[in-house]
């Protein structure tokens, strides 16, 4: 996919379509991982197919067993995922540079309702993270006075 055909990242409605075929394969570290397509259910990318990769190394297995949950797997085969696809879920795309090259892939996979609802705006984030400051500086000095404090020296916090 050439960076023209870019998909808008966000979070959409989809739904994983079932494999036809055994999705289980090794990547090219030899780590297991099964290869699922999600068709897009809603929004500017509509109707469109992405692929997305699962890793089942012992870091990656247990969102890999959530996403597969929130895609309709009933849980009872991991090798057939039977009800794979059985309900929509949520899935946010995002582009990513891999070896020079820019592809939007479906980067997680949620229940419907799971993830960011209402995503900030760059201003309302710092907003937000203004009205912390009080909280966190009082974090840090119980931190400090315990000494758990790592050292950060005397900067000022970046807000």
């Amino acid at each position: 996919m050439s960076e023209d055909n870019l998909l808008q990242n966000g979070a959409f409605r989809a739904r994983a379509i079932r494999p036809t075929t055994n999705p289980w394969c090794r990547s090219s570290n030899g780590n297991e991982q099964a290869v699922i397509t999600f068709q897009l259910l809603e929004g500017p990318n509509e109707g469109k197919q992405l692929q997305r990769y699962f890793s089942f190394t012992d870091a990656a297995s247990q969102y890999s067993i959530d996403a597969l949950f929130a895609a309709g797997w009933d849980g009872k085969d991991i090798v057939t995922l039977d009800g794979l696809g059985d309900n929509e879920c949520s899935v946010v795309l995002k582009d990513e540079e891999y070896k020079g090259k820019v592809t939007t892939r479906v980067k997680y996979v949620n229940d419907i309702g799971g993830g960011a609802q209402d995503p900030m705006g760059d201003s309302e984030a710092k907003e937000f993270g203004l009205s912390l400051r009080g909280t966190i500086m009082a974090v840090k000095e119980e931190r400090e006075a315990k000494g758990r404090a790592k050292a950060a020296g005397d900067k000022e916090l970046g807000f």
